[in-house]
């Protein structure tokens, strides 16, 4: 099976590159996410409770909207 996007170029630039770049997209993501994670995890000592908070809240919009937008950073 193959799948062919099309795009009528230069009219269609900026969805070209979205499409061509959707793997460095997801790459800033995941690794956005795991920075998120790793300070939550490994370095709690180092903020306060209402920053770590904060940080738990981010990593919890980045994740529903990632899900609303039926995204998956993880596959």
């Amino acid at each position: 099976m193959k799948g062919i996007l099309e795009f009528n170029l230069p009219e269609e630039e900026s969805q070209f590159k979205a499409a061509t770049r959707a793997f460095d997209w997801k790459y800033v993501v995941s690794k956005l996410d795991t920075e998120l994670r790793n300070r939550l995890k490994y370095n709690s000592d180092d903020y306060t409770p209402e920053a770590l908070r904060e940080i738990s809240n981010i990593r919890e919009l980045l994740h529903t909207l990632c899900e609303e937008n039926n995204l998956d950073i993880t596959e």
